[in-house]
């Protein structure tokens, strides 16, 4: 959210783009455009954003467990 008084929406996307991995999504967070707010989730803060924030974050990790692991020789630890 570019007006988040929170934290710097230009830094955090920074630190997405700088992070050296290809497991990485930015979930977007449906919230009002021009709202001055820190995203929140959940009953007490964000109860119109919990199932969507959920949903997104629940989608990012089932595609990370259903990639293929890659193989590990046999003797060495992963």
């Amino acid at each position: 959210m570019d007006n988040d008084p929170t934290i710097s929406a230009k830094a955090a996307k920074r630190v997405y783009q700088q992070w050296q991995t290809d497991d990485k999504a930015h979930l977007c967070i449906l919230t009002e455009p021009d709202a001055i707010a820190h995203v929140f989730a959940g009953d007490i803060a964000g109860p119109h954003r919990t199932e969507h924030t959920i949903d997104a974050f629940s989608g990012f990790l089932k595609s990370l467990i259903d990639q293929p692991k890659p193989a590990v020789p046999v003797g060495d630890t992963p």
